[in-house]
């Protein structure tokens, strides 16, 4: 089907990222991305929005050239950055697809995985289709720290997925709507996985290799760390309170 015909067509494909001074990756990820999609899915069309999340840097630049010659590609720019949830729920409200995905915006997933694990939605009987990261080569750091998370998140709330952050997360957008996503920061993973399992969605996991940052610093930091712990134990603290409140009227 002609470009200028899909142009013109409902998204069958959302792609959602969220970018914070990524002016070292935007550019090869927004055009890698692209083109996988273009060749993996020739009839349908698709969008790739791209939330632009306060940045100081050339990102906003390098995107709003790209978007200049590209018509899939989405901009949402936000002024100011309120936190990585608060940018993907930005582009989520943006997203037009019946598939919905968010994914990070430094590479690390490949495109080519990317692709891999929309097919696996187009096909599934699962409500939502996510990554498991099943090889690491961003360091035995970020392993340690994913591991730990993990742990205690099961501890926490009990095994609802493998890997709670893995991305990305792919979903019908009426499914989408469900789930009522409020976090602005870091937790949004996490939220999104207890909504889940709360409305009895199915979850399916698909295995890829999670790769080495290409360029940029990653802005996970230490404070991240006690952010994921605090929201786990505010989050625990509604849940008890919300089954108490719940036995108490029965």
């Amino acid at each position: 089907m002609p470009s200028e015909k899909l142009e013109s067509l409902e998204p069958k494909f959302s792609i959602v990222t969220t970018c914070y001074n990524e002016q070292d990756n935007v550019e090869n990820m927004i055009t890698n991305l692209l083109s996988r999609f273009r060749t993996s899915f020739p009839g349908d069309a698709f969008e790739l929005v791209v939330v632009l999340n306060g940045c100081l840097d050339r990102t906003p630049a390098m995107a709003q050239a790209l978007a200049a010659t590209n018509h899939e590609l989405v901009l949402v720019s936000l002024a100011e950055n309120h936190g990585y949830g608060a940018g993907i729920r930005a582009g989520l409200e943006a997203a037009r697809g019946e598939l919905v995905g968010y994914i990070d915006g430094d590479e690390q997933i490949s495109a080519e995985d990317v692709v891999k694990v929309f097919n696996a939605a187009k096909i599934s009987t699962a409500e939502i289709v996510k990554v498991v990261r099943v090889k690491r080569e961003d360091g035995f750091k970020r392993l340690v720290i994913t591991t730990g998370y993990n742990i205690l998140f099961k501890i926490f709330f009990g095994t609802i997925c493998n890997d709670i952050n893995g991305k990305p997360k792919i979903l019908r957008r009426t499914a989408l709507r469900r789930l009522g996503l409020t976090s602005n920061d870091w937790f949004i993973d996490a939220e999104m996985m207890l909504a889940a399992r709360n409305l009895g969605f199915s979850i399916e996991e698909v295995p890829v290799v999670f790769k080495q940052r290409a360029g940029g610093q990653s802005n996970v930091r230490m404070s991240t760390i006690f952010e994921f712990l605090g929201n786990m134990f505010a989050m625990r603290k509604r849940l008890r309170r919300s089954l108490s409140s719940k036995s108490s009227s029965e």
